[in-house]
C-alpha cells in the first residue's frame, strides 16, 4: 500500500514540476530551457514505462 502511494505520488510530482517548466518556458523560452524540458519529459515517461 505504501509503496503504490509513493509511486503515485513521485507521478504527480513530476507532472506538477513539468507544468511548472511549461509556464516558465512560455515566459521566458531559450533553447537551454527547451532542451532541459524535453530531457524531464523523455525521464517521466521513460519511468512510468
Amino acid at each position: 500500500m505504501k509503496e503504490s502511494f509513493w509511486g503515485y505520488w513521485i507521478i504527480v510530482l513530476g507532472i506538477f514540476v513539468v507544468i511548472i517548466m511549461m509556464l516558465v518556458s512560455n515566459v521566458t523560452t531559450t533553447n537551454t530551457q527547451d532542451y532541459w524540458m524535453l530531457l524531464i519529459i523523455v525521464i517521466i515517461e521513460d519511468l512510468r514505462n
